[in-house]
């Protein structure tokens, strides 16, 4: 595109593409015939290409390279209840459970383990933030709020009985749930925070995992111990370490700076629970990034700041949030039935990707039941099993999307009020190809005086300067710039990889070796040559928009498993000589059976093909992905290996059922421990 124009105080694109050619986005937008569809994919393609870089994912910096911000996380939110607990683990420690994590993944394993016979005492956590609530926990940044509804993401509302306020529940009540958790369920004593998983390494004669723990707090960096477990859990989720740009004098800005995922109150006033940001009044705010995240922030700033201005790089689509507070008596109603929150979660499934029939009744009737096309990402029933079959899936996904995308694309003419501005803010992209935004301020944020839309046309940013940034040849000075770009989510890696930590097998190979390889696990939980090493997802386990619901099915089966193994260790008996070894043996999947599992899930690989015609983004590891075609079949194979379950979430449990129904280890490996 040509250089950006000033319009009405708002930085936009001129509207031409590179190579001269004007394209009539109103024209694209208001047809549904033949001739749209060829424009507006080319229209696709063009914005796409603009936002290939050639470096990748390395376009951005290890956070903990980085010691201010590095440092701001790891002694972020001091909370007197958590800094003085006394340790849960300490050099020397024995557990028979280590779960890594304290998050809702690891809570809810801890539960389910425990509905299986696990005792809460053999129970033990460790999580690099300072207390329970995984990413809820670190993120406490204005307008943070859950965008999948609340009555089927909190996990066990039905166990503990809560009602959430709203209905998409704000960030402190989403941490507080996990607290309420681990109260509930006697696990609030058993864990040691701010410490970070350096190594995990199978003894393979005593058959437990030594596991080592580096301090994170300012003070304790250089402090490390180890701890055993019989076994070990990594619930480390996928958002751990936020990333910062590449960006040329990173190092040279001389105002005030920090992420979004650790807020700094302090410079800006208010607090989670008020976000009064009273300080910015005076200040003028730059915030990189129109993710997920500045969807939320933006309108909080733009409230408070004396000037914001908005850089971005490729615009979110916004569909409509629908927030509203919980109806008290409704509530009463729909919990008052057992096993409404399993069935109301099962329910949105359905409405989430292209199946028929639907359900008669949408029991969610929100933006994401309205999004059929959204299976491109997490799968569904109708997806291809033959490469034939495969193009009339991908084109029945995209005219379903078209209708969306150009619905929110209208939405956006519908509220912001300058042309050229509503122009740089539609998204030209198929809604799956980026994570699905919703919210009621943002879009009308840019209506207000003193926000500026700063569009790079894909380019993002060029440079910091000591005053400010410098974009489209521009120098805009600013108080303070936050980045909003982000976490590192290297959807490829191995678990142990994408938590940082090296996981040390049989025979001294670590997993990330072993994956180098191609992806190998049984039911997407564990994997040959790790023993009593587990994981929730996400290589070869399934999808859905509603991650809390994944992890739930994926721990119950855990604990299915583990039930088995408990009566398979009654029948076979072993060494009770030793009282604190409750659970002296171990399991893991054959080399057949993972391999089994392996080709089931490539079968179903050809589900996401449409994400090939995608913009650079953390679904395609910043477009590696999309460079399988020039990297040859043996690449596109390994690929296929770590996909995630394209037939769907239902035909994935539908799938596992079948297998374990008949014997519930069978592809499983039990060996007591000291036995031959």
């Amino acid at each position: 595109m040509a250089a950006s124009e000033l319009t009405n105080g708002h930085i936009v694109p001129s509207g031409s593409s590179p190579k001269g050619e004007n394209i009539n986005n109103d024209k694209l937008a208001a047809s549904d015939d033949t001739l749209e569809t060829l424009e507006l994919q080319a229209k696709y393609e063009l914005e796409s290409a603009k936002r290939f870089r050639s470096d990748g994912l390395a376009q951005f910096i290890d956070i903990e390279l980085l010691d201010k911000f590095a440092q701001s996380i790891h002694n972020a939110w001091p909370d007197p209840v958590y800094d003085n607990m006394t340790p849960a683990l300490v050099d020397g420690s024995r557990c028979e459970f280590l779960i890594v994590g304290a998050g809702y993944g690891g809570l809810l394993a801890a539960v389910r383990l425990m509905e299986a016979g696990v005792a809460p005492e053999d129970i033990r956590f460790v999580d690099t933030a300072g207390g329970f609530g995984g990413s809820w926990w670190l993120n406490r940044y204005p307008g943070l709020m859950c965008d999948i509804e609340s009555y089927i993401y909190m996990p066990l509302l039905e166990e503990t009985g809560y009602m959430p306020k709203h209905r998409y529940s704000y960030g402190p009540e989403l941490r507080k749930q996990a607290e309420r958790i681990a109260h509930k369920y006697g696990l609030f004593d058993s864990a040691l925070f701010r410490v970070k998983v350096s190594r995990l390494e199978y003894d393979e004669a005593k058959g437990e995992w030594v596991t080592k723990l580096k301090g994170l707090r300012t003070g304790q960096e250089n402090k490390e111990i180890t701890v055993r477990s019989r076994f070990t859990i990594l619930a480390t989720g996928t958002l751990n370490w936020p990333k910062i740009p590449r960006i040329a004098g990173l190092d040279s800005f001389k105002g005030h700076t920090f992420h979004t995922s650790v807020w700094d109150y302090s410079y800006t006033g208010g607090s989670e629970d008020s976000p009064c940001l009273t300080n910015l009044k005076d200040k003028r705010v730059g915030i990189i990034g129109t993710g997920a995240t500045a969807i939320q922030v933006v309108p909080e700033l733009a409230q408070w700041a004396k000037e914001l201005y908005v850089f971005q790089r490729t615009p979110s689509a916004v569909d409509i949030r629908g927030q509203r507070e919980t109806d008290p008596k409704w509530w009463q109603e729909q919990a008052s039935k057992p096993g409404w929150q399993k069935e109301r979660r099962i329910n949105f499934s359905k409405f989430t990707h292209d199946e028929c029939p639907r359900p008669e009744i949408d029991l969610v009737d929100d933006q994401w039941t309205k999004f059929p096309s959204y299976s491109a990402l997490i799968g569904g029933p109708n997806a291809p099993r033959s490469p034939e079959e495969t193009p009339g899936y991908v084109a029945k996904l995209q005219k379903l999307d078209f209708v969306r995308q150009n619905r929110v694309r209208a939405r956006v003419d519908e509220i912001v009020q300058d042309k050229a501005t509503a122009q740089a803010l539609k998204a030209w992209y198929s809604g799956w190809c980026k994570r699905p935004c919703f919210h009621d301020e943002y879009l009308q944020s840019f209506n207000q005086p003193n926000v500026t839309l700063v569009d790079t046309d894909g380019k993002g940013v060029e440079r910091l300067s000591e005053n400010g940034v410098i974009a489209n040849g521009k120098e805009y000075d600013l108080d303070v710039l936050i980045f909003s770009t982000g976490y590192e989510i290297h959807l490829a890696g191995s678990p142990a990889g994408r938590a940082h930590m090296n996981a040390i097998g049989r025979n001294g190979r670590t997993l990330d070796q072993k994956w180098a390889d191609g992806i190998a696990t049984l039911y997407g939980l564990q994997s040959n040559g790790f023993p009593n090493l587990f994981w929730l997802g996400l290589g070869q386990a399934s999808l859905t928009s509603n991650q809390t619901y994944i992890l739930d099915e994926l721990c119950e089966h855990l604990a299915h498993l583990f039930g088995g193994m408990l009566k398979r260790l009654q029948k076979e008996g072993g060494d009770k000589s030793d009282p604190s070894n409750k659970y002296p043996f171990t399991v893991e999947p054959s080399i057949d059976a993972e391999e089994d599992w392996t080709r089931e899930v490539v079968s179903r690989a050809g589900a996401l093909a449409p994400l090939s015609s995608c913009p650079p983004g953390y679904f395609n590891d910043e477009g590696e992905a999309l460079r399988l075609a020039e990297k040859g079949q043996e690449a596109q194979q390994k690929a296929a290996r770590g996909s995630t379950w394209g037939t769907g979430f239902a035909d994935w449990l539908e799938t596992i059922s079948k297998w374990t129904t008949p014997d519930l280890l069978k592809g499983i490996d039990f060996k007591i421990v000291g036995q031959q």
